[in-house]
Order: structure tokens, then sequence, then C-alpha cells
């Protein structure tokens, strides 16, 4: 009977594991499809992709429009708390 205990133990600790694992696979899934297309957004923001000089130049202009947008959305938000 006691080692039916301890194989028991056993079990019941891998299925623990498993479900760990599980869980944090979980955990990950919903994290990067949450925050997906915020990555997106961030990697076209702080990349620079050197190719055709005419879209790279808009790209930078856009970028920098984004960039102006967002710390004037900043700046308001702390003018508007303060």
């Amino acid at each position: 009977m006691n080692e039916f205990l301890n194989g028991f133990g056993n079990i019941a600790l891998i299925v623990a594991a498993a479900v760990a694992v599980i869980a944090l696979a979980a955990a990950v899934y919903a994290i990067k499809t949450a925050f997906g297309p915020l990555g997106v957004v961030l990697k076209w923001l702080f990349a620079y992709a050197p190719g055709n000089e005419a879209v790279a130049g808009i790209s930078y202009g856009a970028r920098m429009l984004a960039w102006a947008a967002v710390v004037a959305a900043v700046v308001w938000l702390l003018y508007q708390w303060s």
C-alpha cells in the first residue's frame, strides 16, 4: 500500500507540472494575442528599413508624426491631470 501511495504522489506531481506548463502556455498565448498589435506598432516606430529612399523618407516622416502625436498626447494628459 505504501508503494501505491508513493506512486500516486509521483503521478500527482507529473500532472501538476503538466497543468502548470499548459497554464503558462495559455498565458503566453493570451499576452501575445492581446499585445501583438502594440508590438507591430512599436516595431514600426523604432525600425528603419533601408531600401528605396522615397519609401524610407515617407516612412520616416510618418514615424516622426506618430512620435509627435504620442508626445502631444502624453503632455496633454499630464496637463489635464495637474
